[in-house]
């Protein structure tokens, strides 16, 4: 299928070389281009990799069939058959782009090919994944939130059951040094030597509240806090994928993995990175405006890249 969806797309995109029925023509642009193709299918094939690179075209082919804008960024765009999927727009024969620095024979592990989607409708986006390829084999991927100072002092001061307003009043004091130095911060910053006289005084008089809330958010700098949804991870796999991993609400409704993109190619899951860029909404309001006040519609494709 791979083979077959990669020739149809060599096809339109090199309509000068193709003579038809999947045959190119004779001349050495012809055969470079058949012999890339031909290396890069081999070393796709000897990896096992040929359901991913059709799971991201599939990926692609729904975005663009939703009318929004997607490209791939990163060495992803090194690669003939992302090409000729249209996963990328970059022409690796034209810019002298190696396969290599994106996959080879010698690099087992699973690519990263990064998607770049127009940022005001990427929730949108997730949710169509989610639908195309069903909830118990699609998941959106977590990742870490550890302690910093502000939070650190705020879950030490509700576990000490100190006053709400004190503690939020001491967080919004902390900035620009981990918590793990609150001390030290306490001696060298100027802001905060009302605290650091109220923690002395305490001391003295034999209340040591604030003084174990600084070492309490000492401690617990850099521990795991809680987990948030990854701002553009998507996982993908077989129907076992909920007994592999466990999952909670997201805040957009999805469901979420507790794993994070470090558990990926240990637990066996496709890992696809969606991203949201601005830049690609602009590029598509632009379009639109263009085509309201004039009535013409542009295809970037078309456009020659030095105009």
């Amino acid at each position: 299928v791979l083979r077959r969806r990669t020739l149809e797309g060599l096809a339109a995109r090199y309509p000068a070389l193709h003579t038809g029925a999947g045959r190119f023509g004779t001349g050495r642009a012809a055969r470079e281009l058949e012999d890339r193709a031909e290396h890069e299918l081999g070393i796709i094939a000897r990896l096992g990799f040929a359901g991913y690179f059709l799971t991201v075209a599939a990926v692609v082919d729904l975005v663009e069939g939703m009318g929004v804008r997607v490209a791939a960024r990163g060495s992803g765009a090194s690669s003939l058959v992302n090409h000729a999927l249209r996963v990328s727009h970059v022409d690796p024969m034209a810019n002298g782009l190696i396969m290599e620095r994106f996959l080879s024979d010698d690099r087992s592990t699973l690519p990263d090919i990064d998607l770049d989607v127009e940022s005001a409708r990427r929730h949108e986006i997730y949710h169509a994944v989610v639908e195309r390829f069903g909830p118990e084999r699609t998941t959106l991927m977590s990742m870490q939130n550890a302690y910093r100072a502000r939070g650190a002092v705020r879950d030490a001061g509700l576990a000490l059951g100190m006053d709400e307003h004190e503690v939020d009043g001491i967080a919004k004091q902390l900035w620009r040094f981990s918590a793990s130095d609150f001390r030290g911060a306490l001696t060298r910053m100027p802001e905060l030597s009302d605290l650091a006289r109220r923690i002395d005084a305490g001391r003295l008089e034999g209340r040591h509240q604030l003084d174990l809330l600084v070492d309490l958010t000492e401690r617990l700098d850099r521990l795991p806090r809680h987990i948030s949804m990854h701002p553009c991870g998507v996982i993908l796999s077989d129907a076992r994928l909920l007994d592999r991993t466990p999952v909670q609400p997201s805040g957009m409704g999805l469901p979420m993995s507790q794993f994070d993109k470090h558990d990926m190619d240990p637990m066996g899951f496709l890992k696809l990175d969606i991203l949201g860029v601005r830049m690609q909404s602009a590029i598509a309001y632009t379009l639109q405006e263009v085509e309201r006040t004039t009535g013409e519609r542009i295809d970037l494709e078309q456009v020659p890249l030095d105009d």
